[in-house]
């Protein structure tokens, strides 16, 4: 990409997450790291991308009770006792969520159903995907220390990797009948 726009690699950050978030995570942190773009707008940017992808499931969910033949789904015991657990515990189930993937956009969809108070939901959106960036880009710099330009080709083994077993853990739950949240 040397000959590429410097800016493609930002908005690359910040639209990346609207097509797969975990990608686009550790690929900016990756391009942090190796010098593709500085660090900090980089960071800014791809939080933005990661809330603004995030905050419009909500109103999948709020969008669903309108239909008559969804929102009789709320009404049902278990989807009540779901409610009353991701409700009372929303920042438990966002981190869940947040790092489990596969989970994020059930989980931003039930919020909106369960109607959760939308200012604070975009709130807990955006402290979670700080959480997770700020993670990764730690950890891919204290990678970059000690592999050097290998990290050009490690870190999205190891994304590649942290998808793959995340997905597992959370097929076996449902397998075995428990629930993500």
């Amino acid at each position: 990409m040397p000959d590429s726009s410097p800016y493609l690699v930002y908005l690359a950050a910040f639209f990346m997450p609207f097509v797969q978030e975990d990608a686009a995570v550790f690929g900016t942190a990756t391009a942090s790291v190796t010098g593709l773009g500085h660090t900090v707008p980089l960071f800014l940017i791809l939080w933005a991308g990661l809330v603004c992808s995030d905050i419009w499931k909500y109103w999948i969910g709020w969008g669903a009770l309108k239909i008559p033949r969804f929102a009789h789904y709320a009404e049902k015991k278990h989807v009540a006792n779901l409610r009353e657990r991701v409700l009372d515990h929303p920042l438990v189930a966002l981190l869940i969520a947040r790092f489990i993937p596969g989970t994020r956009i059930p989980t931003y969809v039930a919020f909106g159903f369960f109607r959760m108070n939308y200012p604070r939901f975009c709130c807990l959106v955006a402290i979670t995907a700080l959480l997770y960036i700020t993670i990764v880009f730690g950890l891919t710099w204290m990678f970059g220390e000690i592999l050097g330009k290998k990290i050009i080709w490690v870190m999205p083994l190891i994304g590649f990797t942290y998808v793959l077993i995340a997905l597992k853990l959370v097929l076996d739950r449902r397998k075995n009948n428990n629930p993500p949240i």
